[in-house]
Formats: C-alpha cells, structure tokens, sequence
C-alpha cells in the first residue's frame, strides 16, 4: 500500500490556484494528475534541503526540487502520465518545459521582484504573511539585491523591461501555438508538460496586479481555454481518487 506523501508548499492564491510559485503549481498539478495521494503542509524554507519550495517528505526523507521529486517517484512507481510517449513527442515536452522553467520563468521573477507594482504584489502576497514586519526593512531590500546580481548574471536583467516582457509573451505564444492544434500540448490527454505548461499560465494568470506579460495571458483565447480545460481535467481526476 503506497504511503501518503506530504506536500510542503505555499499557500493557495486568492481564486483558489495551487500557488504563486509554479514550481510548487507544478509538482501539485502532477500529483494530482498522477493520481499520487498526498496531504499539503504550509512550507518553511529553513526545513528544506535545498532551502527552497517545494518540498515532500516521501518514505520518511525530504526531498527538494520539483523536478527531482517528480522523477524519484516515476522511479518508484511508474510513469502514468509520459510512459507511452514517442521520442518526438518526449523531445516536444522536454522543449516546452525547458522554455517555461528556464526562461519564461527569470522574466517572471523580474518582473515580479525587480518592478515596483510587481514586488509591492510580491510583498503583499508573498513576504509579508511570513517575515515579522521588524525584519522587512533589512530583508527586502537584501532580497532585491542579491536578486538583482543573480538577474544580472542570468542576462535577463541586462535588458529594459520592455524587452523583458517581449521574450515572456513570445514564450507563451509558442505555447499557445502548440495548443491551438490540440487540448493540452502533446495531444488529446494531459502528461507531465501540461503540470509545467498550466502551473504557469495559472500562476500569471492569479496574479493580483497587471503588467503586459499578464494582460497577454489573461487575454489569449487559447490559453484561457486551456486553463479551463486543465482545471475541468484535474478536478476529474481528484473526484475519482
């Protein structure tokens, strides 16, 4: 009998999304899609092993790091959601989540972290439910610069913010390309692209402010549909669990 895995992971957003961060959407969408039973906990970064969310305690061990905790478990229990994929499709996916996690996902922290509306979003959604107000003058500020540095160091933080906003809304148009043809990205039933693609389509899209990658998202037919067909999809399946 598979023992109940605890999901370490932020609070949900106001209209009820998994998270602002997608990695932590992510990981729950693909539990869910999965069929993995688990039991969701309010994170503490300093109980992590990596220091970042999210996190599980699965077999009594904690595991940091979305991907490799999605990756330890098809290990130990199969793989429900790629196993029949071909290599084209496999090779599609592997594109579309690298696009999403390590690109699209820098110009999100950007905007988020490095603007005044969006970290004033940041601070009241995020930072402020947990850092004691005492703190907040020396830890956000600390916070912006180290964020600032690692940006930088990235490259998407060597450009306008203009620019910055024209490479995320090209990403999700390539996305919203890919499922014009199609109900989730790789074809008629949702694998483990869909947990990355809807974790960050939902996470703009519940943002509590505007910016142009924002309005973009919110207002793509296609990927509004495809939000609403993954929600559809994923409260099936947590019914039938």
């Amino acid at each position: 009998m598979r023992r109940m895995l605890t999901l370490y992971t932020t609070r949900r957003t106001p209209d009820g999304f998994y998270s602002f961060s997608p990695f932590c959407a992510k990981l729950e969408a693909w539990l869910c899609l999965a069929g993995v039973p688990y039991e969701r906990r309010g994170a503490d970064p300093r109980k992590s092993p990596s220091g970042k969310i999210p996190y599980v305690s699965l077999d009594g061990e904690l595991i940091a790091d979305s991907q490799r905790i999605i990756d330890r478990l098809v290990a130990k229990h199969g793989d429900p959601l790629d196993g029949a994929l071909d290599a084209t499709q496999r090779a599609t996916g592997r594109a579309v989540q690298r696009m999403l996690e390590e690109g699209t996902y820098f110009a999100m922290v950007r905007a988020r972290w490095l603007t005044p509306t969006g970290f004033a979003f940041v601070r009241e959604q995020i930072l402020d439910p947990v850092v004691p107000s005492l703190l907040r003058p020396l830890i956000y500020p600390k916070i912006q610069r180290d964020l600032r540095r690692t940006m930088k160091g990235q490259g998407v933080g060597r450009y306008p913010i203009e620019e910055v906003h024209r490479m995320a809304i090209t990403d999700f148009e390539a996305l919203a390309a890919l499922l014009a043809e199609r109900p989730f990205v790789l074809g008629d039933a949702p694998t483990s692209v869909d947990a990355v693609a809807y974790a960050w389509v939902g996470c703009i899209s519940a943002s509590t402010y505007t910016d142009p990658t924002i309005e973009h998202v919110r207002g793509a037919p296609v990927l509004t549909a495809y939000r609403e067909r993954m929600v559809a999809e994923l409260e099936r399946r947590s019914a039938s669990s």
